[in-house]
């Protein structure tokens, strides 16, 4: 079949394999050795104490889990049923309730449940979902799987914009290649990977893999770094006029933003991250921005806001709140998205708002000149943020500066 990049094709519709609910955890019973496990595991976790772990440790080891795992062992018998921990009793019955649901709208899905932290672990229940996918197609395979396979989490961390027609013909006029669908990235890639495989290894490292036991720093860095940094500059730059992202970086003032949110805001929520300092990784992210050569536009990063900001930004705003941390920064950047979801720019001109939730989120946006809290009080998105009165202090300023004054003037002011 010829692939053709004017038409692209269209996936094959893929098959419901699995629903996984997942819960924070609990005790396996209500008794002193199993909550000091339990505890050990929720409070060792750098997401929940950000004390650095030489030092947390001991405290939790020496202070805390001797005394703690008895006296919560006490208010945990005293909600305990005779069916076991109630938040696993009713995690179990919501499982039976969405098999129910399925199976009388025809749908075939495996539904189960995991912890975030206590057992089933979340680790253990994918590894099961991958066992029974490889066992729809053979148990023979299943087995095989089980037994052989290992599934090591991973990070790339690498600019790639969309593919465009230009890129296709600039690739035929400078390399003699006819790919029609070539995927331009930048210079920088880093690539991180678990340590856990079956049978050895090749030496990745030889290629510039970071093998390392834990990802997860390595992810948050990204997600809240990278990711939530293409937020905050985004929609401030598309109000401003810039069509690519590079140019909107190269501007001393956006760069003066970019680096007041790492170090001020996104900086203190991350854990250590091994081999990595964080305010040169920040000074690196405006580096990468403003190549003009990735050319990437700032259309395709203010796309699908509504799923993108809440998994990237508002993990920051919602630490440093529970932390007495700055969310000036954070803040600025949601009502930023906030003025562009009104579809019309700061010359009076409209556009096209490219966002799932779209067809919700204009209206609403364009009514917030009579009720400045009406985008913060869409709950599907925002959760509780508008009831955070820090939150909702420092959006208001931004969201009334943004149009009283507009988006170059309110950051301005910000960086000041």
């Amino acid at each position: 079949m010829r692939f053709d990049l004017e038409r692209p094709s269209q996936p094959a519709t893929a098959h419901r394999v699995a629903v996984l609910l997942i819960n924070l955890g609990t005790p396996d019973a209500p008794t002193p050795k199993a909550v000091r496990r339990y505890l050990a595991q929720f409070l060792s976790d750098p997401r929940v104490v950000e004390i650095p772990a030489i030092v947390w440790q001991v405290i939790l080891r020496v202070l805390i889990l001797p005394f703690r795992g008895r006296s919560s062992a006490r208010k945990y018998a005293a909600v305990w049923t005779p069916e076991g921990s109630p938040l696993r009793v009713f995690t179990e019955k919501q499982v039976e309730g969405l098999r129910h649901l399925l199976q009388v709208n025809d749908y075939t899905v495996l539904v189960d449940y995991a912890m975030r932290y206590g057992m089933p672990g979340i680790p253990d229940m994918l590894n099961q979902l991958k066992l029974a996918g490889a066992e729809r197609v053979d148990p023979a395979l299943a087995e095989w799987v089980g037994e052989h396979a290992r599934f090591p989490n991973s990070m790339v961390d690498r600019i790639t914009p969309a593919t465009t027609l230009e890129m296709a013909a600039e690739v035929r006029r400078d390399f003699g290649v006819n790919d029609r669908w070539p995927v331009v990235a930048e210079p920088f890639s880093a690539w991180v990977i678990e340590d856990d495989f079956a049978d050895g290894r090749p030496p990745l490292e030889k290629a510039g893999v970071l093998v390392v036991d834990d990802v997860r720093p390595y992810e948050l860095m990204k997600l809240r770094m990278l990711n939530a940094g293409h937020q905050c500059l985004c929609y401030f730059a598309h109000l401003c006029g810039f069509e690519f992202v590079h140019d909107a970086a190269q501007d001393p003032l956006f760069a003066k933003y970019l680096l007041s949110y790492f170090d001020t805001e996104a900086i203190p929520t991350l854990p250590p991250v091994p081999g990595i300092d964080l305010q040169e990784y920040g000074r690196t992210l405006i580096e990468r921005f403003a190549n003009p050569a990735v050319r990437d536009t700032v259309a395709r990063i203010c796309a699908y806001s509504s799923d993108r900001i809440p998994k990237w930004l508002f993990p920051v705003i919602f630490d440093n709140l529970a932390n007495d941390g700055p969310v000036e920064m954070a803040s600025a950047a949601v009502a930023s998205w906030a003025r562009y979801a009104e579809g019309v720019d700061e010359w009076g001109e409209p556009y096209e708002v490219l966002d799932q939730l779209a067809d919700s989120l204009v209206p609403i946006a364009r009514s917030q000149h009579e009720n400045p809290n009406a985008f913060i009080e869409i709950t599907a998105v925002f959760g509780d943020l508008s009831h955070q009165h820090r939150f909702v202090e420092a959006y208001r300023w931004a969201l009334d500066s943004l149009h009283r004054k507009g988006a170059r003037a309110t950051l301005e002011v910000l960086v000041q």
